[in-house]
């Protein structure tokens, strides 16, 4: 059973209930607003997002490919160099979300071909949109990382990667830290490290 209770838990059901709809812009997050050209919202057509990505001098060597699937954008890490830090795999995740400018229902992390989590485009929107990188002003990724994983499912079933979170700050950023090393990181990564 899911106990969220924060003010996101409430927006995401909301908005599961609208169903897929035009890209979401960036304008309810204007406090996260940047003149940085890198950081600008929806600037990036959304099946080059990858080769933009991999190219940007913020990918620590992270090399990710991206292509749409009908009304799905899918993401995957093809290379990822063994001395970058595991946060390069959830902050690619982010970027995406602040960056792909089209209009996709949900996000796919694929590996080889084979879809394996997904996030709504609305809730990958509502977590890169806060997310900066590079400056000071972003929301806290640690903080992004939770909602993100609280809404991200298994692709395919649509089940939830955790159901244990239950609001609690040090429970919800343990389960997170749990997500991302036990499901994320040898489900979608690892099969990229060099």
């Amino acid at each position: 059973m899911n106990f969220c209770r924060s003010a996101f838990c409430a927006a995401l059901s909301v908005s599961s209930l609208a169903g897929p709809a035009a890209a979401t812009d960036c304008a309810q997050w204007s406090r996260f607003s940047s003149t940085q050209e890198y950081l600008q919202p929806l600037s990036v057509p959304a099946d080059s997002i990858g080769s933009h990505l991999s190219a940007s001098e913020w990918s620590s060597g992270v090399e990710i490919e991206s292509e749409m699937h009908g009304d799905e954008l899918w993401i995957d890490i093809t290379s990822f160099p063994g001395d970058t830090t595991a946060a390069a795999g959830p902050r690619a995740i982010m970027m995406v979300g602040r960056l792909a400018d089209e209009s996709f229902s949900q996000l796919v992390l694929s590996d080889a071909g084979t879809g394996l989590f997904a996030i709504s485009e609305q809730d990958i929107r509502s977590i890169g949109c806060q997310f900066i990188w590079g400056v000071e002003g972003g929301q806290n990724p640690i903080a992004l990382m939770r909602e993100m994983y609280a809404a991200m499912t298994h692709y395919g079933t649509g089940q939830p990667l955790s159901t244990r979170w239950n609001g609690s700050l040090l429970g919800d950023t343990t389960n997170a830290m749990n997500v991302n090393n036990e499901i994320i990181l040898p489900g979608w990564v690892m099969s990229a490290v060099e």
